[in-house]
């Protein structure tokens, strides 16, 4: 009985069909591993609170603006009104700003040429209030007294 050339690839062929077969079925694929979520990345830390802050002059005369000024920031929601007192601005006694805290804790409000601008981090806050005449710097922790 003679072999033909044929007859050897496809006996050759059905062996290596069926050995591949027999490894694919027997052990089965690894169950997928699983892995914690991160945590969000925007995820707002807890700001609220009142941080009362004893502001020092970094623009203008102080003469008219004084050294320092007494500063409250009351935080809920996000959120707090500011209202600048400029009694040396006849044409703008005063600048109410309304203040939203982003979720990485800075802030920035524009009214006119006045400014507010800080961040708040770990109940600690910073910042500059920029009015027409006068600016100050100031910092504050949360629940501080002057």
């Amino acid at each position: 009985m003679e072999v033909t050339t044929l007859q050897l690839r496809t006996t050759c062929l059905i062996a290596v069909t069926i050995a591949m077969a027999a490894c694919s079925s027997s052990a089965p694929a690894p169950a997928p591993q699983t892995v914690a979520a991160p945590p969000p990345a925007n995820t707002i830390e807890l700001v609220d609170g009142t941080y009362n802050a004893l502001g020092a002059l970094i623009r203008g005369n102080p003469t008219n603006c004084g050294n320092r000024t007494q500063m409250t920031f009351q935080i809920k929601d996000n959120s707090f009104v500011y209202v600048l007192n400029q009694p040396q601005v006849p044409w703008r006694r005063t600048v109410r700003f309304d203040v939203t805290v982003d979720v990485d804790g800075s802030f920035e409000t524009v009214a006119n040429t006045a400014a507010i601008r800080g961040r708040i981090q770990s109940g600690h806050m910073q910042g500059e209030v920029i009015g027409d005449a006068c600016a100050f710097s100031f910092q504050a922790d949360r629940g501080d007294s002057w």
